[in-house]
């Protein structure tokens, strides 16, 4: 959450941006909303999945995923308040697949 007031000739606003859905191409034309982000961190190793918003290539290749954001947005200032919902892009990253491993999921077949 991001706060903020500014103040100019006697009026003052109060502003705060609440993150939301974080909306993820990745680059193999699957796309996907992340309700839940937080940094990532895997005490088990590089092989883990993400818990909230992973992806897997099913082709080795060069990637370009890109992001974007959602954002909630509410003012106040000289007795008003309203709310506004923003969409921004939060970057984009080049990936590159040099790997993939097979999982046999059906041992019986």
């Amino acid at each position: 959450v991001l706060r903020t007031s500014a103040t100019a000739d006697g009026l003052t606003i109060d502003i705060t941006a609440t993150p939301g859905i974080l909306t993820v191409d990745t680059g193999d034309g699957r796309r996907q909303a992340c309700r839940r982000t937080v940094p990532y961190r895997n005490p088990d190793g590089v092989n883990a999945p993400s818990p909230y918003c992973g992806h897997a290539w099913e082709h080795t290749g060069e990637y370009t995923v890109t992001a974007t954001r959602t954002w909630e947005i509410t003012w106040s200032a000289a007795g008003r308040s309203g709310t506004d919902t923003v969409t921004r892009p939060a970057g984009a990253r080049a990936v590159t697949v040099i790997e993939l491993v097979s999982v046999l999921t059906e041992p019986d077949r």
